[in-house]
């Protein structure tokens, strides 16, 4: 059920929303690459602008974790 509102949230049009169910998605290793690629692409979105900076620092929290 999780993964279900996750793959609905990942898919939203507003970038917050994106952030939020991707670092869900890193947090329980669901999806992670899938994840980590679209967080990765927010933070070089600068025309994003906070929203850039909470992407890469979400990435910046998972970094070097493992993850099945």
């Amino acid at each position: 059920m999780v993964e279900n509102m996750l793959d609905i949230l990942i898919d939203s049009n507003e970038p917050n929303v994106k952030i939020w169910a991707c670092s869900v998605a890193l947090e329980i290793d669901y999806k992670y690459k899938e994840a980590e690629q679209i967080l990765k692409y927010i933070t070089n979105s600068p025309e994003l602008g906070i929203l850039s900076f909470n992407a890469e620092t979400v990435l910046e929290n998972y970094k070097g974790k493992t993850h099945k």
